[in-house]
């Protein structure tokens, strides 16, 4: 069975809108992902300081 011209265009818009639709919900996920990734590891490299500071008086 062949594509006539209009419902290739269609099919290719209704893909395009879906990819588009996927996109931006997992866009939102993958930021929300990164942001908490981000905090995380400057807390990490705020404990690790405050711990080589806390070490370095406990030395002396």
């Amino acid at each position: 069975m062949a594509y006539s011209t209009e419902q290739y265009q269609a099919n290719k818009e209704h893909i395009k809108a879906a990819q588009t639709r996927y996109y931006q919900l997992t866009r939102e996920a993958r930021l929300s992902y990164q942001k908490g990734y981000q905090y995380s590891a400057d807390q990490k490299y705020k404990n690790d300081g405050y711990l080589s500071i806390l070490t370095t008086r406990i030395a002396f």
